[in-house]
C-alpha cells in the first residue's frame, strides 16, 4: 500500500519546514500513546504521523522521497516506499527489515553507491515537554528544600522529588530535563514546572524580607514589654516592644529573613497592632478621662 506522506500530515507538496514542524506538533500531541492508553489505533496513527515527518522535515530523505512519488511510488520487486517502516530503537522494525533506512533502499533499488548518495539513519524523534504547576508550602519557598510532587501521565501517576532554592519567586519556573513525555526511538522531552506559592497565616513576604503581625494591648504599647515571636526558620524569639510603640510600627529582626545561595539575606520585620479595648466599665472610663486631661489630649 502506498503511503502518501503529505496527505497523512494534511499538508501540500510544497509546504515549508516550518509549516511542516507545525502540524506535525498538532497531530503528534493529538494522537500521543499517552493520551490515548491502550487505543491502538491512535497508536498506530501516531507511528504514521511520526514516520511521515521524520521523512519531509529532512531535506535529503523528502528530496528522495519526491524522487520515488515520480515514479508513481513503485520499488523493483513488488515493494513501495509506504512500507518502509523506520526503526523505532529496536534491533529490527515493524516491516522485518533490520532497521534499514530510506537512504539504505535507494541505494539498494536505483544503483545508488556510498560514494554517489550518502546515506542517513532514522533519526529518532524527542519527546513533547510537559507542563504541570507545582505548589509549595511558604516555608520551602523562603528556605528552600525537597518538595515531593506527582504528574499524571496519560492517567498513569509518576512521582518526583524536586529541590527548591530559597528565595523562590511565586511564578518561577523549573525544568526538569528528560522527565516529559516518552517518544518513541527518541529522548523524552522536559518536565517544566510553574511554581505557586501557598499563602501563610503569619508570614508574608518583601523581596528577601519576612514580614510578621504581632498583637499587643494599650498597656504594652504605652509602657512598653518583652514578647515572644516566632521566626519563619520555626524558631522562638524575644522582642523587646519599647514604650510608646506605634500601632502598624516596624520592629526588625536583623537576618531573620530569607537567606539565598548566592549569600543575599533578608531581614524580618514585625509589625505592631495594637489592641484597644472594645469597651470600658465606669471606672475605666475615669481613668481613661484623667489620663487624657493630664495629657492635654482631646476626646
Amino acid at each position: 500500500m502506498n503511503k502518501d506522506y503529505y496527505k497523512i500530515l494534511g499538508v501540500s507538496e510544497t509546504a515549508n519546514p516550518a509549516e511542516i514542524k507545525k502540524i506535525y506538533r498538532k497531530l503528534a500531541k493529538q494522537y500521543h500513546p499517552d493520551s490515548h492508553p491502550n487505543d491502538k489505533q491512535a497508536e498506530n496513527r501516531f507511528k504514521e504521523i511520526s514516520a511521515a515527518y521524520q521523512v519531509l522535515s529532512d531535506p535529503e530523505k523528502r528530496r528522495e522521497y519526491d524522487e520515488f512519488r515520480k515514479y508513481g511510488g513503485a520499488m523493483p520487486g513488488g515493494g513501495n516506499f509506504g512500507d518502509v517502516h523506520f526503526n523505532w530503537g529496536s534491533p529490527k522494525d515493524a516491516s522485518g527489515m533490520g532497521g534499514s533506512t530510506f537512504g539504505d533502499l535507494f541505494s539498494q533499488f536505483f544503483g545508488g553507491s556510498e560514494s554517489g548518495r550518502r546515506t542517513h539513519s532514522s533519526r529518532p524523534v524527542r519527546g513533547q515537554n510537559v507542563e504541570a504547576d507545582l505548589t509549595i508550602p511558604f516555608e520551602v519557598a523562603a528556605l528552600g528544600g525537597k518538595q515531593p510532587f506527582a504528574v499524571n501521565y496519560g492517567g498513569k501517576k509518576k512521582t518526583f522529588s524536586v529541590n527548591i532554592k530559597p528565595g523562590i519567586e511565586d511564578g518561577e519556573k523549573i525544568r526538569l530535563r528528560g522527565q516529559g513525555s516518552p517518544e518513541y526511538g527518541g529522548q523524552p522531552g522536559d518536565l517544566i514546572l510553574t511554581v505557586h506559592i501557598s499563602p501563610h497565616p503569619v508570614f508574608y513576604r518583601e523581596e528577601l524580607n519576612i514580614i510578621s503581625k504581632v498583637k499587643i494591648n494599650l498597656a504594652q504599647a504605652l509602657l512598653g514589654t518583652k514578647i515572644q515571636v516566632n521566626t519563619v526558620e520555626g524558631k522562638t524569639v524575644q522582642l523587646r516592644i519599647h514604650p510608646g510603640s506605634q500601632n502598624g510600627q516596624r520592629l526588625r529582626l536583623k537576618k531573620m529573613g530569607i537567606k539565598t545561595k548566592d549569600g543575599r539575606v533578608g531581614d524580618q520585620f514585625v509589625e505592631l497592632e495594637v489592641v484597644l479595648p472594645e469597651s470600658l466599665d465606669r471606672s475605666q472610663k475615669k481613668m481613661i478621662e484623667e489620663f487624657a486631661r493630664a495629657s492635654n489630649m482631646s476626646y
